[in-house]
């Protein structure tokens, strides 16, 4: 794996933590927030944990 799929992955790892620990400060975010006035915080929390599971998964496709 190469700098940018490591850094996919971690950011993956990340997204996926927010959604699972539903962390305050990360939907607090001005970028967050958009999203979750958009789906509310439940949808909100599973776009977060779809997007974090393409980001593990993506970097294995990546060459």
């Amino acid at each position: 794996m190469n700098g940018s799929q490591i850094l996919l992955f971690v950011i993956g790892i990340y997204l996926i933590c927010a959604a699972i620990f539903n962390w305050e400060w990360f939907y607090g975010m001005r970028k967050a927030r958009f999203i979750v006035s958009l789906f509310g915080r439940k949808g909100a929390r599973l776009f977060y944990l779809i997007l974090g599971l393409i980001g593990l998964i993506a970097p294995f496709f990546i060459n």
